[in-house]
């Protein structure tokens, strides 16, 4: 697989808990900026248990998702750039937004600052749409690929609505954390002592049928300092539904 990933994974002494800190380096898509939750259960071994008890089997496309993991954009590069426009003008309109909550509409620069914010929005309305308008084109020479993928995704998801339907009541009872990485791809969050699961999703510049996904086990403690090398042998990369 393209790109090594390293995510260091470090607990240490935190009064009763464990402090966790995630590094992520994963060349093949960015893990800057994005959201890594850290869940005390295992959601795959829970999800496992419930596909082999459903009455239905799932359903398979073998041959379809070979296909899907044979696409190729042919310019991946011109929708990251789009992309990260995107993300830029969206961080710049919540900046002015944040400005202008803290001035107040009285104040005396407030309207100045509110046409600023007014023009960022238009900005990026367009980037938006232009962004959209890339993805729709680029999977325009392979439509009838995209049509049979959707299609199956849905016929999955149905499968899932009923096969995974005691999901959300096995798990009720557990609280997760949510932490966002820095645009280093960095991030830090304290953790109770126990087993717990870091997860994470991000798709495939490269192809937007896949997501590159990790579900990974580590035990913090508040005593013995453990650090936990994740690299792209343990990955998995699959899709993207």
């Amino acid at each position: 697989m393209a790109g090594s990933f390293v995510f260091a994974i470090q607990s240490a002494c935190v009064g009763s808990h464990g402090t966790v800190e995630l590094k992520a380096d994963f060349a093949a898509a960015s893990l800057r900026n994005h959201e890594i939750v850290a869940l005390p259960y295992d959601p795959e071994r829970i999800l496992d248990s419930l596909e082999r008890a459903s009455s239905e089997p799932r359903p398979q496309f073998p041959e379809l998702e070979a296909e899907l993991m044979g696409f190729r954009r042919s310019n991946p590069h011109s929708i990251e750039e789009s992309r990260a426009d995107w993300i830029n003008t969206r961080e710049e309109v919540a900046r002015l937004a944040d400005s202008l909550n803290e001035i107040g509409r009285a104040a005396p620069g407030y309207a100045a600052a509110y046409a600023r914010f007014r023009t960022a929005y238009a900005i990026l309305a367009r980037t938006e749409a232009g962004l959209e308008r890339e993805m729709r084109n680029e999977l325009a020479e392979d439509r009838d690929l995209a049509r049979r993928a959707a299609a199956a995704a849905d016929s999955v998801r149905r499968w899932e609505r009923k096969a995974y339907r005691d999901f959300a009541h096995l798990t009720d009872a557990f609280d997760d954390v949510r932490v966002t990485t820095d645009s280093a791809g960095n991030a830090r969050v304290e953790l109770a002592p126990g087993r717990w699961w870091i997860v994470a999703h991000v798709a495939d510049r490269e192809n937007p049928f896949l997501e590159f996904s990790w579900n990974i086990p580590i035990v913090v403690s508040s005593v013995v300092p453990v650090v936990v090398p994740v690299s792209s042998h343990n990955v998995t990369l699959r899709w993207r539904r």
